[in-house]
């Protein structure tokens, strides 16, 4: 088994949500690399870093700052939230990121799942999140 540290981006800052609930977070940092820096982060193998106001509205709004952490960290970056074109997964992938990570649209979209995976072999992950036991999407 393989653990991944994982940072919340939400408006630029880094965040934790309390009990899953967007509207109620805590800020850990301003930017989501100091928070890496800070916590030693990019020490570790992987990171994942996940952009939840895409998670929630379906296209990456936090994807400079999250493009900034790929550039700047010397680990292995999987990178989630949003991800439901090829457009922004290359986008990511050309930043640097190693892996994208898909979740809404392996549901919603087999069509694109489809193409990313064979486009981009190796290099996509799926993922799907769960409450109360029922699969979830949008966030």
């Amino acid at each position: 088994m393989q653990f991944i540290p994982s940072i919340d981006v939400k408006s630029g800052k880094c965040v934790r949500l309390c009990r899953g609930e967007f509207d109620n977070c805590k800020v850990y940092s301003a930017s989501p690399l100091e928070a890496v820096s800070e916590y030693g982060l990019d020490q570790t193998k992987w990171l994942h870093v996940v952009d939840l106001d895409g998670a929630v509205c379906g296209f990456p709004q936090n994807m400079c700052a999250i493009k900034h952490v790929v550039r700047s960290v010397d680990c292995s970056v999987q990178v989630g939230g949003g991800i439901r074109s090829l457009e922004t997964v290359y986008e990511y992938l050309k930043a640097g990121a190693a892996r994208v990570v898909l979740g809404s649209s392996v549901l919603t979209d087999s069509k694109f799942v489809s193409e990313a995976c064979k486009r981009y072999f190796g290099r996509v992950a799926l993922s799907l999140d769960t409450v109360n036991g029922n699969v979830v999407t949008n966030g």
